[in-house]
């Protein structure tokens, strides 16, 4: 491959080009190398199920004939886990003992361990904020103080265990002032508030269905709007503040409402119409509702919907498993859209831990889950994945001029709570607008314009370069072998394979120079491999 000159030309790199293309070529390949360190695939019986969730996973890939691949090693699994539950890579130190320890219940220690951490309710209130269009700026125009009123109801109810039923219907049916009652953001989040635009974003996010959606009996998300007909709008005294209320004295225009799969729900006159919808939403005997939270939470954590897209259910999309959805939302529903059970049932699964190598039989599948499905970090994940690696943090701002938004200095993206407040780095890595509650609105794909930014942007290079912790890592290691270790451990969560020691060796001995530089020089190389690109 030829490399462009212009791509080296800076004053980071003051070495022969030469040499710099070397470690780097022989590191940006670095996710296949560790493959090859992993149980290579050998032909086997099937393996007996030792849950029904895998039970449901392996019946369909053994119609299929398709074998699942082996489980993932130790290194990979925490910082998969990690980043899916946190949004976070592991500390080094984290790593090192995960990867030590030789009990055997150790990966379920870890997940009960992470599911009750700070790092689950901030990276769940960044989902969160996805969906219901959590940001500032316009078209949102919930304002600063509403955007906190807003989240940290989000963060109270992830962090208390609030059940989604719970969690949906105090949403829904909240009533009063955008800075004091939290829910009634749900109503303000729109530029277009008709109850027809209202409905179809509630059909989206909790029915999973689009506003270009039919039904079996014909109905589109839009004949939900008598549901949310008396909503009404008012400014109060208070500077930006607004009143969301609930006019029981307007008339149903229909006597009853016809409800995605068939039934019908009566609106009756001097009632919150919403509350009828809500109950008919939550009711265990509804369709959709826990059926379209399990697929999202399963998407959240395999990178692929059993319905795909998770907010694309339709007669034209089936499940690429039937079974192992009803299974799953027969579950939530049994353990009381319990949304942590939920997330701990997949974790400890075989089917969340296996490895993301692929063997003959199953390379070409995509939605039958034989093997973790690899997908690029997410912006707020790789940009805190490089300044928890540098501790050399992001400056955040925000468009809104007034008031004034303070952070502090080592906040993390992950923990951005208004999507108003961004940089320019988060939004080239398809950090999304939160204009609309698609899950398609984030875009996780890799472009050439983000290959080269890693490459060759002085904001990362100076970020290794000043980075004191760096510093301290090179002064403390001793041996080149010690610190080559400590570096993989840092940036790719493994102890590195002996042939890459001896490469960087290797670099390292033909480079006299700054032992800080030749640090600086390996973790910019392992910054830009697949390997840390990539959740696998």
């Amino acid at each position: 491959m030829r490399v462009p000159y212009d791509l080296f030309n800076t004053n980071y790199f003051r070495m022969k080009k030469l040499n710099v293309f070397m470690l780097t070529s022989l590191l940006i390949l670095a996710l296949p190398l560790f493959a090859q360190n992993q149980k290579a695939f050998t032909a086997h019986d099937f393996p007996n199920a030792v849950s029904r969730l895998d039970a449901c996973v392996e019946n369909s890939l053994k119609e299929k004939g398709i074998i699942p691949s082996e489980s993932c090693s130790d290194e990979t699994f925490i910082r998969r886990l990690s980043l899916d539950i946190t949004g976070r890579m592991p500390t080094a130190n984290d790593a090192r003992k995960f990867i030590q320890t030789k009990d055997p219940e150790k990966r379920g220690k870890l997940i009960d361990s992470l599911l009750q951490s700070d790092g689950f309710v901030e990276f769940q209130v960044l989902k969160w904020g996805d969906l219901l269009r959590c940001k500032s700026e316009f078209p949102s125009n919930l304002w600063p103080n509403a955007v906190q009123a807003y989240t940290r109801w989000m963060k109270e109810s992830i962090r208390d265990d609030k059940s989604y039923d719970q969690f949906v219907r105090e949403l829904l049916i909240s009533s009063g002032s955008n800075f004091r009652s939290a829910g009634v953001n749900f109503y303000r989040a729109f530029q277009d508030r008709t109850p027809k635009n209202i409905a179809e974003s509630f059909a989206l996010i909790f029915l999973g269905m689009r506003p270009d959606t039919k039904y079996g009996d014909n109905k589109t998300p839009g004949d939900l709007s008598p549901f949310f007909s008396q909503l009404k709008y008012k400014k109060s005294e208070e500077w930006k503040e607004e009143l969301v209320y609930n006019d029981r004295d307007v008339l149903p225009l229909v006597n009853s409402v016809s409800m995605p799969g068939g039934s019908k729900v009566a609106l009756k006159s001097q009632t919150d119409f919403r509350i009828a919808l809500v109950d008919w939403l939550t009711d265990k005997q509804n369709p959709y509702f826990a059926k379209v939270m399990a697929n999202r939470v399963w998407f959240w954590l395999m990178g692929r919907g059993i319905v795909n897209e998770p907010d694309d259910f339709k007669e034209s999309n089936p499940p690429s498993n039937p079974e192992l959805l009803s299974f799953l939302e027969q579950e939530f529903k049994d353990h009381n859209y319990d949304v942590r059970y939920l997330f701990r049932l997949i974790l400890n699964s075989r089917t969340y831990q296996r490895s993301s190598i692929v063997n003959e039989s199953n390379h070409a599948d995509e939605g039958l889950f034989s093997h973790y499905r690899i997908h690029r970090l997410t912006a707020e994940q790789l940009i805190d994945a490089i300044c928890d690696i540098t501790d050399v943090y992001e400056i955040y701002s925000s468009r809104v001029p007034e008031p004034f938004t303070f952070l502090p200095k080592d906040t993390r993206a992950v923990q951005l709570e208004d999507g108003t407040i961004s940089t320019p780095v988060l939004e080239m890595f398809g950090r999304p607008s939160r204009d609309i509650s698609y899950e398609s609105d984030r875009n996780n794909n890799l472009t050439m314009k983000q290959v080269l930014f890693l490459l060759n942007s002085a904001q990362i290079t100076d970020k290794i370069n000043k980075s004191k912790k760096l510093k301290l890592l090179t002064d403390q290691s001793g041996s080149r072998e010690k610190l080559i270790s400590e570096v993989y451990l840092l940036v790719l969560n493994r102890f590195p394979l002996q042939s890459e020691t001896a490469t960087i060796l290797t670099y390292f001995s033909n480079n006299k120079k700054d032992k800080y530089q030749n640090t600086s020089d390996l973790v910019w190389a392992l910054i830009n491999t697949k390997e840390f690109l990539f959740n696998h």
